[in-house]
């Protein structure tokens, strides 16, 4: 239950509010719960249903703001995270971005003690920006959650990301470490317009960086089971031909 500090019947009234508002964020959540079984699933249907369940979350948590004690707003923003949660994929996470943004202002607004959820909401707020394009917006993100993250639990993940950000933003910059000179290539990969095309060279040239003894090893024996595997199915097809026409030619005869 929510603890007033205040008395008589404004306290009743405010009391009451914080406990309309944590029935809008449940409400938001049973959304996606009533799904059961479906709950994660990626079908256009049941990601309709979520989004409808994240925006009912957003626009609760846009009015607690106003209304609401600090432990209610939070309470909106664990829950809008965690609504969020399963669109933080490539393909999906442009869709929360502004969920995302309303999470970060609330809660760094209350300099909440969150600060692990802080961190981790500024990591994929960064990537959004990150595929987008917006790469100052995207280090702003990533060097906040870094200084949200005391026990380094995701200091790799961040660092890793600000370097490539890093290699893409100094294309005049020749990357000197073996690392570097992967990382760029990768860089250059994604964001090549035809990446298909171009993705096999790419990653041929990033193993020969990384490991080019394993990797040279590795593509040798891949090339000798490619080649005696299709030298397998050419005498299956030839003996497949023998068989069928031996047995046309008994059949003729008979």
């Amino acid at each position: 239950a929510v603890v007033s500090t205040q008395s008589g019947h404004y306290g009743r009234a405010y009391t009451d509010v914080n406990f309309e508002f944590r029935i809008k964020f449940a409400e938001a959540d049973l959304i996606v719960k009533k799904l059961g079984v479906n709950e994660l699933s990626y079908k256009k249907s049941i990601l309709n249903i979520r989004m409808k369940a994240v925006c009912a979350a957003q626009d609760a948590l846009l009015m607690s703001l106003k209304n609401c004690d600090s432990s209610t707003v939070q309470s909106g923003c664990v829950t809008l995270w965690n609504l969020c949660l399963p669109l933080l994929q490539h393909n999906l996470r442009e869709r929360v971005i502004s969920p995302l943004k309303l999470v970060v202002s609330a809660l760094e607004d209350l300099q909440s003690m969150l600060v692990l959820l802080r961190c981790q909401v500024h990591i994929e707020l960064a990537k959004c920006y990150q595929d987008q394009e917006k790469l100052v917006d995207a280090l702003e993100n990533f060097n906040k959650a870094l200084n949200l993250d005391p026990d380094g639990q995701y200091k790799e993940t961040i660092l890793y990301h600000m370097k490539c950000i890093n290699l893409k933003t100094n294309l005049y910059k020749k990357p000197e470490t073996i690392e570097e000179k992967a990382g760029f290539l990768l860089e250059q990969a994604k964001s090549a317009k035809d990446a298909k095309a171009h993705l096999q060279p790419i990653l041929l040239k990033i193993g020969e960086y990384l490991a080019p003894n394993t990797f040279n090893w590795g593509m040798k024996e891949l090339r000798e089971n490619s080649q005696n595997c299709t030298s397998f199915i050419v005498l299956r097809d030839k003996i497949t031909k023998y068989r069928e026409a031996k047995l046309k030619g008994e059949s003729e005869i008979s």
